[in-house]
């Protein structure tokens, strides 16, 4: 028989450990780091149409950014079934799907557009007012940490359906 020797002071320290090293990694990561780990994670926390299904994930951008500098790095260092897609680059922009398009902006028009040019996109910016403008999923920040927004109807459109794993972490927008 083996016995067990409970030790308060190790209790402590580990606690003490665990509660304060979680904080202090944290902090050394960026809102745009952890949106970059979220878009490209959320393609394994949704279903796409057959139309749009295929061996590849496209992630598309619409112009440079911080964001998509971290997204592009985390796909050349994790996945060979990934493609990273800057919309702004005229030799690249020919792409006919995009899985994962983030929007850098807040115009309509630009939105509605992107939205029709892939209709099978996941369509994610920044702030409620990207969800108001069409776009499906925005990056908010509730008690001071980043949080994907999800307008349902939006997504509706576009025949992806979102698994309960990401409604179950995200706020959901408020439909008419």
């Amino acid at each position: 028989m083996v016995k067990c020797r409970f030790s308060w002071r190790l209790l402590l320290i580990t606690i003490l450990w665990l509660g304060w090293e979680p904080s202090r990694a944290w902090a050394a990561v960026s809102d745009d780091q952890l949106k970059a780990v979220y878009l490209y994670r959320f393609p394994m926390l949704a279903d796409w149409p057959t139309a749009a299904t295929g061996k590849v994930t496209h992630y598309c951008i619409t112009r440079e950014s911080s964001i998509g500098d971290y997204l592009s790095q985390i796909i050349a260092s994790k996945s060979s079934s990934a493609r990273f897609v800057d919309l702004s680059q005229s030799d690249k922009s020919q792409t006919e799907i995009c899985h994962i398009l983030y929007v850098d902006g807040q115009d309509r028009e630009h939105v509605v557009e992107l939205a029709k040019r892939y209709p099978y996109a996941l369509t994610i910016g920044t702030g409620v007012q990207f969800v108001s403008l069409g776009g499906m999923l925005a990056f908010i920040k509730v008690n001071n940490r980043i949080k994907p927004l999800i307008s349902q109807h939006n997504v509706e459109k576009s025949g992806v359906r979102l698994r309960a794993q990401l409604l179950a972490i995200s706020e959901l927008a408020e439909e008419k």
